[in-house]
């Protein structure tokens, strides 16, 4: 087993996803996920993006580094976890659709003022009124 192999498997249980669920959620093989799992093969740059992006965490936590989201996420409660969560999720997203080439100048202007709006308004919630843990 190698460290990113580890890692896969331990972000995958802490959303309490079974290696079928992750399989489902990326839109991968069951044997794609075992092989990860086992340390046989690596993601490659696409796969592992959707990996981050799924499992909540970042590409240097499974290769061997800090788990630097989760460290600066348990400093808030966990309604304001959740949030940050969702602005995380909806900016990779859009990095994501970059990366594979989505035209996302061919959304709608309304689309995109509510896109930036909504995640405009999500960090505004959490800077005005987020609360530290104790």
């Amino acid at each position: 087993m190698s460290i990113l192999s580890d890692r896969i498997k331990e972000k995958r249980k802490e959303r309490g996803w079974t290696q079928q669920d992750l399989a489902e959620q990326t839109h991968l093989s069951l044997d794609t996920i075992k092989s990860w799992e086992s340390g046989r093969r690596t993601p490659d740059y696409t796969s592992m993006k959707v990996l981050c992006w799924k499992l909540h965490t970042t590409e240097e936590y499974l290769l061997g580094g800090k788990d630097f989201m989760k460290e600066w996420l348990s400093k808030y409660d966990s309604e304001h976890q959740e949030e940050i969560l969702k602005i995380i999720q909806e900016v990779r997203l859009l990095e994501y659709c970059d990366y594979i080439g989505c035209d996302t100048s061919e959304l709608t202007a309304e689309a995109s003022e509510t896109f930036v709006s909504d995640i405009t308004n999500y960090i505004k919630h959490i800077y005005m009124n987020f609360s530290l843990k104790d």
